[in-house]
């Protein structure tokens, strides 16, 4: 026989439990998106195109252009210029990163309390031909090299400063 203080005490624990399962699920809808936002923020350096472009191939393109048969084989900055980024340390000033990569161009300067942070770029573009396709793919990849009072303190994404 139930009594009505056995009821209540029924009663609660099925709200607490309710409550804890809730509130659980309710943590974990939260922490879901923060982590795919997380996630998604990851900089790998390449910032113009998540996707290469179609363009149309001359003849002339067609015949000489290196083939890709698949988008993974296209060049990055990061790819192309791998031997020299190993290179790289935080001892690293402009002319050494100049030396390195003739192509990198000054881009930005932000100054701050600490002092000057000067960002330099380095952008591939370049067309394949894909497959046997009419039309081609154009790699298109930057990424920055920002130098603090002369100093190399991070590379990465375009407009990422440290």
């Amino acid at each position: 026989m139930s009594t009505p203080t056995t009821e209540r005490t029924a009663r609660i624990h099925r709200l607490m439990s309710r409550t804890a399962l809730g509130t659980v699920a309710l943590a974990a809808a939260l922490a879901l998106p923060a982590c795919i936002v997380a996630i998604g923020n990851e900089s790998d350096g390449t910032s113009i195109d998540a996707a290469p472009r179609r363009v149309r191939l001359t003849d002339t393109e067609r015949r000489d252009l290196p083939m890709v048969t698949s988008v993974a084989d296209l060049p990055t900055v990061r790819s192309r210029y791998a031997a020299q980024i190993g290179t790289l340390s935080p001892y690293t000033t402009v002319e050494d990163l100049r030396r390195a990569m003739p192509d990198a161009r000054f881009v930005e300067r932000k100054q701050d309390a600490l002092g000057t942070t000067d960002a330099y770029s380095v952008n591939l573009q370049e067309r394949f031909r894909y497959r046997g396709e009419s039309y081609g793919l154009e790699a298109r990849d930057e990424m920055w090299f920002y130098f603090h009072n002369g100093s190399l303190v991070k590379q990465g994404a375009p407009h990422n400063w440290p």
